[in-house]
């Protein structure tokens, strides 16, 4: 075991080789169809994602697989006559063979039609150890993270889970990147929230969360929002009859602690759950500033160093009812309840002086940043199937309602440790956002389908905003009205779209188009003027597949996106961050429209698949932050947004999956691509390019029946922006999973940053700005899990047979 373990993890760090070198089989000597539809047995309903796999009846050798889509229905091409087997599996699920299909003389089609599957309880048998198919798994629109499958993740957040998956990075920060743009958005069970992508993805911990998937280029049907596409967070449900759950309790050092509860009872009418979860985490870390300001006669300086540490605790509670009126309507209700409070705290001593001359003036300055917030949401949906197999129109609302307000207090102390500034500036104001969407699904024919569809959103927010200065004479803080304001943001979005899909043999596509029409207006009560957005935009989008063989697909799309300001970004006042930084949103800001190609090919079956992703967005209107001299002081540094110009974002993604031995599978991601900026602004020319790359490592190794091991390991490479910038970094991750009672209460121990390499090194260089600035996070942070599952099944009888490569993880 010791070698094996040293083995794999001296591969891991330093080298992923797959080598995808087999001739596919000449196919036209034979071409065969095995296609059939899986369903759950008790519900009758279509499972997606269920595995078809088509064995040799002469030596049970895998021939083809396929998993079932949104319908449930599997297509398997098969090169060469014969006999054959089928099994269909689906994890909570009994496996079902089916026997005596036959291809050749005459037969080239076998449709085995509706396929029952009953639910069960999973427990090991005596099967040899093996390490499961792994966690990513590629559709036509999107990549499917399952995230049981990730033990170095399970104690954090979907933050964390994101940060080894494909196509997204993700930096010390916790701040989510997908192909270079920060940009997107983020769904919760296909549900739009108020709240920030990154403060959603922050919200839902890792453990409460099923799939992940995510879409770099979204058809017209979903919402065009979001420069790099959607990520959709699929959280946990029952799949298994009667009263089934979960417990999950965390802890480690630096004040890390957590834990989360999901419950559910299901019977063949309705499903209720409802789940619990709270986490207190905290990234303790240091920080050097050099700040250089350019003047006609002097050059400023300021430099600093210091420690800091951000962080806070999260809690939510979240209930689902789904009821089966009739065999033709169903309705469901839920609601989602969550809160808590974000924390940044630092303390800096800053170095001041100029040259030419002489003195130098030392301060401490000593921030604390308090973020409260709260948020619940409501939604419905009601559900009618017609007559014709998967006719049907679908109903949803969805209501969301935010609270939270922020305070930011900054602090200066000469060497004496008596204050000569201060502010203290508060943020908040709530939010809220209403959503009805009908969504219309009509087959025509066997192979084809029409779609349609009208969204409304409605938006509304107040913020308020408060300035205190400290006065040295008095020792109290007094209210600075001036920066007193008020701001009012009122948006209307309302959508029609139409999509066509179906398959034509090897050929696979889509096409949609929508139309949306955007008012927008924001008041403030210190402006002259409202400012206002009342425009109408189109957005086509257009899939494409072609299956060369059973394992070589190829796969295309185009689709035109639009990225809305957010709201910080159109606040048209100052808010100070501290006694050098100052913050100001811009109102008069344009959306940014986004043009995305794709290109792809995948090769390979099961464990072992190599993906090739080729890609170019580019983006108009291009929004950029902002660096320059505040107007009313020298040595404060203002920060506001600017529409620049245009940039653009072309490159490669490579996916390798390989299965070295039943107990060891690697997977390696590369991304390569070229990022370049153009725009003027302020008469100064903005335009920049780099070369960027990052290169993700994941090794899975089963040890035993009951202790595996998993490593990650990333790199990014350093990359630019208009006015500077990032240097590279790597970053790593270690856990052990050992499942003390199997399938029912397991412990895994994770390391995060376990050579302290996961640093953010940046830099702004201008003609009056020079800016550098270096992050550390603390390093080797220990976590450890405990997680326990239950149910009400009895276990199931051995059938003599474990499913092999292709059996999976049980989940809820």
């Amino acid at each position: 075991m010791k070698s094996r373990f040293l083995l794999a993890l001296l591969t891991t760090f330093f080298a992923v080789q797959t080598v995808i070198s087999q001739p596919g089989k000449n196919l036209n000597s034979f071409e065969g169809y095995v296609t059939g539809r899986v369903i759950d047995k008790s519900f009758e309903i279509p499972m997606e994602y269920a595995n078809a796999i088509l064995y040799s009846s002469m030596d049970s050798t895998a021939i083809a697989g396929d998993a079932t889509d949104k319908n449930g229905e599997f297509i398997i091409l098969v090169s060469r006559p014969g006999k054959f087997y089928i099994d269909v599996t689906f994890i909570g699920y009994e496996s079902k063979i089916i026997d005596d299909i036959s291809l050749g003389r005459g037969i080239n089609d076998v449709n085995l039609g509706d396929v029952s599957l009953n639910a069960h309880s999973i427990v090991l048998d005596d099967a040899s150890v093996s390490v499961e198919q792994y966690s990513v798994e590629y559709k036509i629109d999107k990549k499917i993270i399952n995230v049981a499958k990730q033990s170095t993740t399970i104690s954090g957040s979907a933050v964390d889970v994101l940060e080894a998956s494909p196509s997204v990075s993700v930096d010390i920060d916790g701040n989510v990147s997908m192909r270079g743009s920060d940009n997107f958005t983020v769904l919760v069970d296909g549900r739009p929230s108020l709240m920030d992508a990154a403060d959603v993805l922050e919200q839902i911990p890792a453990s409460t969360i099923d799939n992940i998937e995510i879409i770099t280029n979204p058809s017209a049907k979903y919402d065009p929002e979001g420069i790099a596409g959607i990520i959709n967070i699929i959280l946990k449900k029952n799949k298994l009859e009667g009263i089934s759950g979960s417990v999950n309790a965390n802890g480690g050092l630096d004040d890390q602690y957590g834990g989360d509860v999901l419950v559910s009872y299901r019977n063949h009418r309705y499903n209720v759950t409802l789940g619990l979860d709270y986490n207190q985490r905290n990234h303790p870390g240091d920080i050097t500033e050099r700040t250089r300001t350019y003047y006609p006669d002097t050059t400023l300086y300021l430099n600093s160093t210091g420690t800091m540490s951000h962080g806070g605790e999260r809690y939510g509670v979240r209930g689902a009812f789904d009821y089966t009126l009739t065999d033709k309507d169903a309705v469901s209700l839920g609601f989602r309840y969550g809160g808590g409070s974000h924390e940044h705290d630092s303390k800096q001593i800053f170095q001041q002086w100029t040259v030419p001359g002489a003195d130098t003036s030392t301060y401490t300055s000593i921030g604390v940043s308090d973020h409260g917030r709260n948020f619940l949401s409501f939604n419905g949906n009601w559900s009618h199937d017609f007559e014709q197999k998967d006719h049907r129109i679908i109903t949803q609302f969805d209501f969301g309602r935010r609270g939270g307000d922020e305070e930011t207090k900054d602090e200066l102390t000469d060497v004496n440790g008596q204050i000569t500034d201060g502010k203290i500036s508060t943020e908040g104001g709530p939010g809220s956002r209403w959503r009805v969407n009908v969504d219309y699904t009509k087959p025509l024919g066997d192979d084809y389908k029409f779609e349609s569809g009208w969204q409304s959103q409605f938006r509304r927010s107040t913020e308020e905003t408060e300035l205190y200065q400290y006065n040295t004479i008095t020792q109290q803080y007094e209210p600075q009205t001036v920066y007193f304001t008020s701001t009012i943001s009122n948006e209307d979005i309302h959508a029609l779209y139409a999509t066509y899909s179906g398959e034509y043999k090897k050929i696979g596509f889509q096409g949609g188009l929508r139309g949306e029409y955007n008012y927008r207006i924001i008041k403030n009560d210190k402006a002259n003027s409202e400012f206002s957005l009342d425009q109408w935009d189109i957005f086509p989008s257009a899939h494409l597949s072609y299956n060369i063989s059973e394992k070589n697909q190829l796969m295309t799309s185009y689709s035109r996106r639009i990225d809305r300001p957010r709201g910080w970004y159109l606040e048209p006042f100052e808010t100070w961050r501290n006694a050098y930084s100052v913050r100001k949103g811009n109102p008069g800001l344009k959306p940014e429209y986004i043009d995305s190609y794709e290109l792809g090919f995948k090769r390979g079956l099961s464990r072992n698949y190599f993906v090739v992703d080729a890609f170019y967005r580019k983006t108009n209107n291009k929004i950029e932050r902002i660096q320059s001299i505040h107007p009313d002081s020298a040595n404060v540094t203002l920060e506001t947004y600017e529409n620049v110009g245009t940039d653009h974002s072309y490159g490669t993604e490579f996916t390798a999956n390989y299965g070295i031995t039943k107990w060891w599978s690697m997977r390696a991601v590369y991304d390569v691509f070229q990022y370049e900026v153009e725009g003027i602004y302020g008469g100064e020319d903005f335009s920049n390019s780099s070369y960027n790359w990052e290169l993700k490592l994941n090794s899975d190794l089963a040890l035993s029946k009951k202790l595996k091991v998993q490593v990650t390991g990333n790199y990014e490479s350093p990359t630019v922006t208009s006015q500077g910038r990032t240097e590279g970094r790597y970053s790593s991750r270690f856990a052990v999973k050992y499942e003390i009672i199997p399938k029912t209460f397991s412990a895994t121990l994770q390391v995060r940053d376990p050579f302290g390499s996961s640093n953010r090194e940046s830099t702004t260089d201008t003609d009056t700005i020079y800016k550098y600035s270096l992050r550390e996070r603390e390093p080797q942070m220990f976590t450890l899990n405990l997680n326990y599952i239950f149910n009400n099944y009895k276990p199931e009888r051995s059938r003599g047979g474990d499913g092999g490569d292709y059996e999976g993880e049980e989940e809820f």
